[in-house]
């Protein structure tokens, strides 16, 4: 993929038909174009290409120039990437304002909705994706028969300065520049001296969570997604 065909792949990943951003992309850097021009340059439909740049000039995007035939140029990236955040922005706000108050015109009952795995390589898949994804802290208990997949996760995260604290059950799993390990006293005896229950918790960013028991050492449930009561 070239990059300006990865430069219109991210801008229809931002609400840009497929015409509009490579009107866009085609012109983005040029001297003024005609719309006769853009369609030899870019590939889209004569019949196509005015009706895109009227789209374009009306959201501000494109500005046409004075002159006839008409040309048109595009607005600087940095402008074009500014005036979306702000308008992400404003609509995110209205989201939440919105959806807080239907949320309170139903009373506030509802439903949490968690993913859930049944398969150990699922739960560590997952456990490892939310370690990777961290930024600031992590808490993890690990007790499973092979925990190194994820101890590198949480090697990677405490090379990237993430306050990690590892409860592990056995040998320690990982060692530490930015957090604490701390054994459980059920790898001294002390308890659950034939305790067989395998487990792994998980909590990032007091925001994303993954519980999963094993009872049995073998069959294993879980829950996980972003709770915050979970997360608690």
């Amino acid at each position: 993929m070239t990059s300006q065909q990865g430069a219109v792949q991210r801008l229809i990943e931002l609400g840009f038909s497929q015409y509009e951003a490579q009107a866009y992309v085609g012109l983005l850097g040029r001297e003024p174009l005609t719309g006769y021009a853009l369609s030899n340059v870019t590939g889209i439909p004569q019949p196509k290409v005015y009706e895109t740049l009227r789209r374009l000039t009306a959201k501000g995007v494109v500005a046409a120039m004075d002159g006839e035939p008409a040309r048109f140029v595009a607005v600087p990236a940095d402008q074009l990437l500014s005036d979306l955040e702000e308008s992400f922005r404003a609509r995110l706000a209205s989201a939440q304002h919105e959806l807080a108050h239907a949320t309170q015109a139903s009373g506030g009952d509802g439903y949490r909705v968690l993913r859930s795995f049944s398969r150990w390589e699922a739960i560590e898949g997952r456990t490892v994706e939310v370690i990777d994804s961290s930024r600031r802290h992590v808490y993890i208990s690990v007790n499973c028969p092979d925990p190194r997949v994820i101890a590198d996760a949480i090697g990677r995260a405490d090379a990237r300065g993430v306050v990690c604290d590892v409860l592990h059950f056995g040998e320690p799993i990982v060692e530490l520049q930015h957090g604490r390990t701390v054994g459980h006293d059920s790898t001294r005896g002390v308890v659950y001296r034939r305790h067989q229950a395998r487990h792994v918790a998980v909590v990032a960013d007091s925001a994303d969570v993954v519980w999963a028991v094993a009872g049995d050492g073998s069959a294993w449930q879980s829950v996980a997604g972003r709770d915050p009561l979970l997360a608690a």
